[in-house]
């Protein structure tokens, strides 16, 4: 059983990755793409700044070899900017595409720079600048190596440019070299933060449609054992809508998904208003739990009030329906609690927090059996023993249930008792 349960877990963890990987990389073609954006915008602004202001103040630099590395560049970034948008998205494709870019950036930095020693000098300010911008397009991008790469590559080129213009200084190399490294690691933490609160608003997202807020709480703080295969005693709710499937027949598709989606909204609110999980949507039916993926203490009281409120906010459904000219619909509830296996289930495509067992069965077997006892919230004699007393009730009987050798002792649910707060 041990074995298997960190082959589930393992499992679990490496779909949660790749799904990360796979949203991060859609993020950082995204950001790609506003890359080649700020590359355009950065030319036009040189060119104002070099042609425009040049000519204004008679400062004009007339060389053939600049308007060819000028004239390539400008290609590059039109293409860069064509190719970005019309990319399908690969994670090898989001990495690669980063190191190709900043090799053309920081190339062109070191043309210029190298036709600038032609004429005897190099603007290493504006040199340094350029470098600058172009690793902090780093920020955007999908891995940490595009990053590394740029800062190293930067070095270099200001390196070359102060050794080659016998401008080399100790202090001012230093001065910029470890200024693009400070820069480089504050983009590095920045990026860490905004991924990792990237992924926890997506995952957020994502449970908080299921799960109660203070489990997703602890699940993204750190405590996702909550996730792993175990063994879990459980409380079960099934609700399903009656006679639904003949209402929808007579309605436009769009109108039966607006209702549905509705409906699945309020009970959705009801389930985790009192620390229940919505499992799952079947149909018009859905299934709830209480005590996993956190345990919870008096997990069937909790889930016979959400009962309770379920069939209150159905009367709320009826009387708008009423008021518009609809006939009501009804819905049958059914809870059992028992014991469950409750982990993490799926493969790298897709996983899905689930529970497997008999109880589950019996709950659903119960919820049916409403049908034959005019909607009643139906109750097993397992959750009701649990119940101490604290909601009335009638006890129905014993009762057959398909699929089950022994009969099933079921009690109908009335209200908490007068009593109990």
């Amino acid at each position: 059983m041990a074995a298997r349960d960190t082959r589930w877990t393992s499992l679990a963890r490496v779909s949660a990755e790749h799904n990360e990987r796979q949203v991060l990389a859609a993020r950082a073609l995204e950001n790609e793409r506003r890359v080649t954006a700020v590359r355009l915008i950065a030319l036009g602004l040189m060119a104002v700044s070099q042609g425009v202001i040049g000519d204004l103040t008679g400062v004009v630099q007339d060389d053939p070899a600049r308007d060819v590395a000028v004239a390539i560049y400008i290609a590059f970034a039109v293409i860069a900017f064509v190719a970005v948008r019309r990319a399908t998205l690969t994670i090898p494709r989001v990495r690669f595409m980063p190191l190709l870019a900043t090799t053309f950036d920081i190339g062109f930095c070191a043309a210029m720079d190298w036709i600038d020693l032609q004429h005897g000098t190099v603007e290493l300010e504006s040199s340094t600048i350029f470098l600058a911008l172009v690793i902090s397009y780093s920020l955007l991008r999908y891995g940490v190596e595009s990053l590394l790469y740029a800062t190293a590559l930067s070095i270099a080129v200001f390196t070359a440019a102060q050794v080659g213009s016998g401008q080399f200084a100790w202090t001012r190399w230093s001065f910029v070299a470890f200024g693009f490294i400070a820069c480089a690691t504050l983009f590095a933490f920045t990026r860490q933060a905004v991924r990792r609160a990237f992924v926890d608003l997506k995952r957020r997202e994502s449970l908080s449609r299921l799960v109660a807020p203070k489990v997703v709480d602890e699940i993204l703080a750190g405590r996702e054992d909550r996730l792993q295969p175990a063994r879990r005693e459980v409380t079960i709710l099934f609700a399903d809508l009656r006679d639904f499937t003949s209402y929808s027949e007579s309605r436009a598709p769009e109108d039966v998904l607006r209702f549905l989606d509705d409906y699945f909204g309020r009970m959705t609110q009801v389930v985790q208003a009192h620390d229940g999980s919505v499992n799952k949507f079947i149909g018009d039916g859905l299934m709830a739990l209480w005590g996993a993926p956190a345990p919870l203490a008096g997990h069937a009281a909790h889930a016979v009030k959400a009962a309770l409120d379920m069939r209150k906010v159905m009367l709320e459904i009826n009387e708008h329906r009423e008021a518009g000219g609809e006939p009501p619909l009804h819905v049958g509830i059914g809870i059992h609690t028992g014991e469950v296996a409750a982990g993490m289930l799926g493969g790298s495509g897709q996983t899905e927090y689930s529970v497997i067992g008999d109880a589950v069965n019996l709950a659903s077997r119960i919820e049916g059996l409403t049908k034959e006892h005019g909607g009643k919230i139906l109750v097993s004699d397992a959750t009701w023993d649990r119940l101490e007393g604290r909601f009335a009730g009638e006890r129905i009987g014993e009762v057959v249930v398909k699929g089950r050798r022994g009969r099933v002792v079921l009690h109908a649910l009335t209200e908490p008792a007068p009593d109990v707060p």
